[in-house]
């Protein structure tokens, strides 16, 4: 694709992408549009899988569809590759899955960078946080996911569930 095709295409989006709307950047430049489920692990990666399913919802805890989710962490060692960052968008039901592998410790605690956004309720940033983690402080336990062990395909994987309000008062 030629820089003019590019410019051609992204024209008039200006405002959404200012919002950090990387969904619209992808379907403008022909890409699809992504999924609600965000898949970053990758078979032979080292380090524990991690599902984190969650629901974002407005002030009046209505599901909202087509709500930008966009992740970033750390790899299982610590460091920021961009391996693992992506995008994601809620169904109907305002539904995420995220697929990846815990990221790795590096003075603080184990957390995932998440920013959310909807035309109808505003945008939040947030980070993802781990109960349990001895990184993070006893006051913040609380706010911290609650992983599970289970067995999906002889791999073991920990899961969570992190819900998100937008709007909020």
């Amino acid at each position: 694709m030629q820089r003019r095709d590019v410019l051609t295409a992204t024209a008039g989006i200006g405002v959404a992408l200012a919002a950090g709307s990387k969904a619209v950047l992808a379907k403008a430049l022909g890409g699809a549009p992504p999924s609600h489920i965000l898949v970053l692990w990758r078979d032979g990666q080292k380090g524990q899988r991690l599902e984190v399913r969650g629901r974002v919802a407005n002030a009046a805890h209505e599901p909202l569809q087509n709500a930008e989710v966009s992740i970033r962490h750390s790899d299982p060692n610590g460091n920021y590759t961009g391996e693992y960052e992506g995008v994601m968008v809620t169904n109907a039901r305002g539904e995420y899955i995220l697929r990846t592998a815990m990221p790795g410790s590096y003075v603080r605690p184990l957390h995932i960078h998440v920013t959310v956004s909807h035309p109808s309720a505003g945008y939040e940033y947030t980070e993802m946080v781990f109960r349990g983690d001895q990184n993070l402080d006893k006051e913040s336990q609380q706010f911290g996911i609650i992983l599970e062990t289970v067995r999906l395909n002889d791999v073991e994987v920990l899961v969570g569930n992190f819900d998100i309000v937008l709007g909020k008062q």
